[in-house]
């Protein structure tokens, strides 16, 4: 596993919460993970919609012969599909405050190994890490926490 390098805090403060995983699994197009929650420094989940969330790609629709598959942007704040290389989370519009964020929880698709994941914030890195190896028997979990130690 690769060593954690973050700055000790309660919380991480932005507009702009940019998710990069930067290994594949064997699909180029997608990594591997089944779903994502962000929470608050309250411990509140952190409502996301379709006007928040941008992927690059946006899902394997855009190939040719691809029609309706899952495997989409939205599906990964639904927990229901696996999600593209990058994503940016964007839980402020232009003239909100702030969102803090306290805890990203997510799960490796059961068919993933260990993924290298970054974790941004307003363009600054706030997590470098893995994403845990899942097996048919257990499924990896992410679970990474701002809050001080």
């Amino acid at each position: 596993m690769r060593p954690l390098m973050r700055p000790t805090t309660h919380s991480v403060y932005g507009f702009i919460f940019q998710l990069q995983l930067l290994s594949s699994w064997g699909d180029e197009f997608y990594i591997g993970l089944n779903g994502i929650d962000l929470f608050d420094r309250r411990d509140e989940r952190i409502k996301v919609g379709p006007h928040n969330l941008a992927a690059f790609p946006e899902s394997v629709n855009i190939l040719p012969s691809v029609e309706g598959d899952p495997r989409t942007s939205m599906n990964l704040i639904d927990d229901l599909a696996a999600f593209p290389e990058s994503v940016n989370i964007l839980p402020s519009v232009e003239g909100d405050p702030r969102t803090s964020m306290n805890l990203i929880d997510g799960c490796n698709d059961t068919q993933s190994m260990r993924n290298f994941l970054q974790v941004s914030v307003d363009d600054q890195i706030v997590y470098s890490g893995d994403v845990p190896a899942s097996t048919p028997e257990k499924t990896g979990i992410l679970e990474i926490s701002f809050a001080s130690t």
